[in-house]
């Protein structure tokens, strides 16, 4: 069967083998960026929450053998791993603010990439991006396990923007530690092979900026102080790459190919190599150290 058809018959059957109490549907989630993807909810009927669960990687095991009827068995477990983080949800986030305040941060979005999902939500221009905020959960290691904070949030909460903003910060900055690494430390954990002290040589002395949980890391670039400790690494101005909404790439300025080809680059990595939801910008940004402030 096609996709569609795969996907109204894999609804059906984990709905008919999770029972009465329970209600499953199918839904379409609008993820950064604009990406749509297609998911399974999966909700007992006494709560107001329920996961959500991506669709793609059961249509390729339904492709490559795997039968409906186990695919969705194995949605039910994944389901019911991923329940007890959605109970304590319904009890906290969703009733008291003063439960939810310490699990608020901070990321970056783009501006342009997002317009009709700024409509909704809360938050404040940088750049050529924009400031969101999000919960996270407690699904450690889990990038998706986290809702974006909506103005109805706010409406529930009775709370400004202004004290979201102050709250989120004061989370991330807390919680988020930035993580400054050279690209060379990085290859080394990685490469199959040893890098050497002569391969080091031939390396600009490129860094990585991300946080410490390596998530919407790139937020790091708004860090009191990071930017300034990143230019004594370098030796003064440097472009800074966006590699992701997850981290940034920093680059010496003086020492280096052209703005426009470094652009042309992340341009086309973005295309080829960056999940499309996570494409932070087309667009290379520079830091000057004597006025200490980006500039684009």
């Amino acid at each position: 069967m096609n996709y569609e058809a795969f996907k109204e018959a894999l609804v059906k059957e984990t709905g008919r083998q999770a029972g009465e109490s329970y209600q499953v549907s199918l839904q379409k989630i609008t993820k950064n960026n604009g990406i749509s993807r297609d998911a399974v909810s999966i909700c007992r009927k006494d709560r107001k929450v329920a996961p959500v669960i991506y669709l793609e990687s059961f249509y390729e095991q339904y492709r490559k053998g795997s039968s409906v009827v186990r695919l969705a068995a194995d949605m039910l477990e994944h389901y019911r791993e991923m329940d007890s983080t959605f109970l304590e949800m319904d009890t906290d986030f969703f009733s008291d603010y003063e439960n939810a305040r310490r699990h608020i941060y901070c990321k970056l979005v783009n501006i342009g990439m997002n317009r009709e999902m700024l409509k909704e939500i809360p938050y404040r221009p940088y750049l050529d991006l924009a400031v969101v905020y999000y919960y996270m959960t407690d699904a450690a290691g889990e990038r998706d396990a986290t809702i974006l904070i909506s103005r109805k949030h706010l409406e529930m909460w009775n709370l400004s923007s202004e004290e979201l903003d102050r709250q989120a910060w004061d989370n991330t900055l807390a919680d988020l530690t930035p993580s400054l690494r050279p690209m060379s430390d990085i290859l080394k954990e990685y490469a199959d092979v040893q890098v050497g002290e002569e391969t080091d040589s031939c390396f600009l002395p490129m860094y990585v900026l991300t946080n410490t949980k390596k998530t919407f890391g790139s937020i790091c670039i708004r860090y009191p102080g990071v930017l300034e400790q990143a230019a004594e690494k370098l030796g003064g101005d440097f472009y800074i790459l966006p590699s992701s909404v997850h981290e940034c790439i920093l680059v010496p300025a003086g020492r280096t190919v052209s703005s426009e080809i470094l652009k042309e680059m992340v341009t086309d990595i973005n295309h080829t190599q960056v999940e499309p939801q996570e494409v932070l910008a087309n667009q290379v940004y520079l830091y000057s150290r004597l006025l200490n402030k980006i500039v684009f």
